[in-house]
């Protein structure tokens, strides 16, 4: 993403600053979800922290093809 930005002689869409959006605040919310839960808790229950990540990664997959879905599934 970051080469597409620096390189490109266009301009950038609006499906990419999503994309980097969407993934920006992906990156804030497990970082806050790791911070906030510590490590004797997930040691206390196994398969939780798993569980959260694979959570938060299905609900980012589910916005990143609905919040740009116009451009991944266009009338052309």
């Amino acid at each position: 993403m970051a080469a597409s930005w620096s390189f490109a002689k266009t301009r950038r869409s609006w499906a990419e600053i999503r994309w980097s959006l969407i993934n920006i605040v992906t990156a804030l919310v497990i970082l806050a979800s790791i911070n906030v839960v510590s490590p004797w808790t997930w040691a206390a229950y196994p398969g939780r922290a798993e569980l959260g990540l694979s959570v938060i990664c299905v609900g980012r997959t589910i916005a990143d093809y609905s919040l740009p879905w116009r451009f991944h599934f266009s009338k052309r």
